[in-house]
């Protein structure tokens, strides 16, 4: 199993977080809470890249993987991999 990093999750409607974490298994993904990417880590332009940039855009990609499988009638989830979360959001 590879590891993905999530700062939060909104699961759609009728979901759960932990749904979203089972499909994220099934795929063969272990999600795993991260406080976040910090603007050193990620760089401030596609010129200017932090060390971690690359390692952070295939994570995000990863994501939208999962946040796609997790799709009910139209609705997915939210999966957060940034260090702000809104106060509505779930945290598992």
């Amino acid at each position: 199993m590879s590891t993905v990093l999530y700062s939060a999750i909104r699961p759609a409607n009728s979901q759960r977080v932990s749904d979203v974490i089972r499909q994220a298994a099934r795929m063969g993904y272990t999600m795993t809470i991260f406080n976040g990417w910090s603007d050193a880590d990620l760089g401030g332009r596609a010129a200017n890249k932090g060390p971690h940039r690359a390692e952070a855009d295939k994570n995000a990609r990863i994501l939208r993987e999962i946040q796609d499988a997790c799709e009910l009638s139209g609705d997915w989830p939210h999966i957060i991999d940034v260090d702000a979360i809104p106060a509505d959001y779930q945290v598992a």
